[in-house]
């Protein structure tokens, strides 16, 4: 079988190209795998025009085609247009005559356009989409608002033109663009004047990209291209084979913006990490203090502070028999926040950033229970599985894929998102009954592999494949 990935880069270490670049390496060993990416995310730009780079992953599994200097980026706020348009259209014709796939499965689509599913029916390709985040809906990708609120989506379009005008103020987008504006300005000049770069460049065919960069002067237009950019990624949805669900909560969101829920399938995805035999360090043995964590990205929408204001809020005695430990980066004004409420505590670790390959299992090890704190409704985060993995029981709020793994009361407890005293209560409650740890522990579940997740997918892959025309309109 033949199967195109749509994904974020896989050079990238984190979020879902930790899934798909074990999923797109798994699939290869009997399948000819292809994988379609951007450079937008890691913001690798050159001098050159738009093209495809073509080449393969250090295992030699699978191609790769990269699309370099794209003129979408990965949020376009300036430019809504970008995200449904078709102007990848040529790019992507041409790479699907050269794969000719029997099946496309798009995981990320961030900096591409949601008509490549359109352009794929023309060719009678059937195509899946897993849903893994919210950019379909949102053009901010997660569902929080520019105050660094759970959102429940784009059902107040009015509330979305506020947040895509505040991040237009504040977006790192705005640089990126501007630069890669100002390379394409002054690349004929430096191409005409030295010799070297001219010959360099000349391969590439140089062609200058017209994107305006542009404020929305009117609210009104920005709505009606919010909505506009909404009506048309749901049609695309519409328009696919199948969606992939990650969570029932992404199955609830996207039926509720008019995806059919015929087309939906919950699938919970696989983890790498679950094929690796569990060697940890340390005998979580409990004659020490409860070790409480959090491993992954220092961030806002992370929610880290929640976490350390909860902690602060413990009773002398909870605090006494217990430890946080916080590992990941995070960004100065935000480290400083957390710096500020963690002040006059002995028992709250910060040991910033680490390695996910050679650091995670030693961390894991030194751990008794995991906290993930998320503001956003994370749809399937791999800490789950990692958590799991290393048997810790994990503490997690009631919104997005989390009460899909955590059973509360079972192998861990959940709490109300982005409620302090919630997560202070069911933190304390886990310190004085510390005997919960162990009955939590033997509750955790067998985790999905990547192989079992690409037997389910490459089934799902041949039923579509085998009755793909049936139904299909075109």
């Amino acid at each position: 079988m033949k199967i195109l990935i749509i994904g974020d880069n896989p050079q990238k270490i984190g979020g879902v190209p930790n899934y798909t670049r074990p999923l797109a390496h798994e699939l290869s060993k009997n399948n000819n795998v292809y994988y379609l990416c951007n450079s937008a995310s890691l913001r690798n730009y050159d001098l050159a025009g738009e093209r495809i780079l073509e080449y393969y992953n250090n295992e030699k599994t699978f191609k790769i085609f990269e699309l370099i200097n794209g003129r979408a980026l990965v949020k376009n706020y300036f430019n809504l247009e970008l995200d449904t348009s078709n102007w990848f259209d040529e790019f992507f014709v041409s790479i699907l005559k050269e794969v000719k796939p029997d099946v496309i499965d798009i995981h990320e689509i961030p900096a591409f356009s949601s008509n490549i599913i359109k352009v794929a029916k023309r060719q009678k390709i059937p195509v899946v989409v897993t849903v893994h985040e919210y950019w379909w809906l949102c053009p901010h990708r997660v569902m929080v608002d520019h105050e660094g609120k759970n959102c429940n989506g784009p059902s107040d379009i009015n509330k979305c033109a506020d947040c895509v005008l505040h991040q237009t103020k504040n977006s790192e987008s705005i640089k990126t663009f501007q630069n890669k504006q100002r390379l394409k300005k002054y690349l004929p000049f430096i191409a005409k004047y030295l010799v070297i770069i001219k010959k360099y460049y000349s391969a590439f065919k140089i062609k200058k990209v017209d994107i305006k960069f542009k404020q929305y002067e009117s609210k009104a237009k920005l709505k009606s291209d919010l909505q506009k950019r909404l009506e048309l990624n749901i049609n695309q949805l519409n328009n696919s084979s199948l969606v992939i669900a990650v969570s029932h909560d992404v199955k609830n969101h996207l039926e509720r913006f008019g995806v059919n829920k015929d087309k939906i399938l919950v699938q919970h995805i696989g983890s790498e990490i679950a094929q690796k035999q569990r060697k940890l360090i340390l005998e979580n043995n409990m004659n020490h203090r409860i070790r409480i964590g959090f491993v992954g990205g220092v961030t806002y929408y992370k929610g880290v502070h929640l976490l350390v204001d909860a902690y602060m809020r413990l009773d002398d005695e909870s605090k006494y028999k217990s430890e946080l430990h916080i590992y990941g980066k995070s960004y100065n004004d935000y480290m400083e926040h957390l710096l500020d409420l963690a002040k006059n505590s002995k028992n709250i670790n910060f040991h910033g950033y680490y390695n996910h390959i050679k650091d995670l299992e030693i961390i894991l090890s030194e751990l008794d229970l995991m906290v993930l704190p998320s503001l956003v409704a994370d749809t399937a985060p791999q800490t789950i599985f990692e958590a799991f993995w290393a048997k810790l029981p994990i503490v997690a709020p009631n919104i997005g894929g989390f009460p899909d793994f955590v059973m509360d009361n079972v192998n861990g407890r959940i709490f109300e998102a982005n409620n302090v005293e919630s997560l202070r209560q069911v933190l304390e409650s886990i310190i004085q009954n510390e005997h919960l740890i162990e009955t939590y522990k033997s509750n955790v579940p067998v985790l999905k592999t990547i192989k079992n997740n690409v037997n389910e997918l490459l089934q799902v892959y041949s039923n579509i494949i085998n009755n793909y025309g049936i139904n299909n309109d075109e």
